[in-house]
């Protein structure tokens, strides 16, 4: 099972299961979820990294954000905690571009973009960010569900049904702390307003 050790290659499976999923909740305590970063923002965060080749750290990020454009895309749905919104990857002007590319894709009709906001306290997401994906959509689930979970050194892949379970209550109670979709773009828009 994918859970008892670590494997260098969980990353790579987690992009596949990514592909084919028909649902994809994202959970980011730190940075913008690659599937809907901007070029500069990527790059940035690549540097930050210390990553030796950035521009084909982008060129791969930029092909798997192609899911979300093609014929019956993935729904996908993020939370996002304030401090991604605030910390400015790339400068203000990246940032501001990369707020802006955040509105834009909260009016698709498959991306559901929400924010967590301070005021809040503390939350279940706190300790790490990850992404839960799905072979159906909605709460009633058939087929399989695939966790990726984020850590410092690499992340973990869960495929096991009873944990990935829990990270659907994860995504919940975190999710029951968050904006509305209409608040999260007023407190997106007051973060750029306060940015420039």
């Amino acid at each position: 099972m994918a859970e008892s050790k670590h494997d260098p290659d969980w990353y790579k499976q987690s992009l596949s299961y990514e592909r084919r999923a028909a649902l994809i909740r994202a959970y980011e305590s730190l940075w913008v979820p690659g599937l809907v970063q901007i070029e500069e923002y990527a790059l940035a965060s690549f540097e930050a990294a210390g990553a030796t080749d950035p521009d084909r750290l982008w060129r791969d990020r930029k092909a798997r954000q192609e899911i979300l454009h093609r014929e019956n895309p993935p729904q996908l749905q993020v939370l996002l905690d304030q401090a991604v919104i605030l910390r400015q990857v790339g400068g203000v002007e990246v940032m501001c571009r990369q707020l802006q590319r955040l509105l834009e894709l909260s009016h698709l009709p498959h991306v559901i973009l929400r924010v967590i906001p301070f005021d809040e306290g503390a939350h279940m997401g706190q300790d790490g960010s990850f992404k839960i994906m799905s072979a159906t959509r909605g709460q009633r689930r058939s087929g399989w569900d695939a966790v990726y979970a984020e850590a410092p050194i690499g992340g973990r892949l869960i495929t096991d049904p009873a944990k990935a379970a829990d990270f659907w209550i994860r995504w919940d109670r975190i999710g029951a702390k968050a904006l509305t979709v209409a608040g999260t773009r007023r407190l997106i828009l007051s973060t750029m307003e306060s940015m420039r």
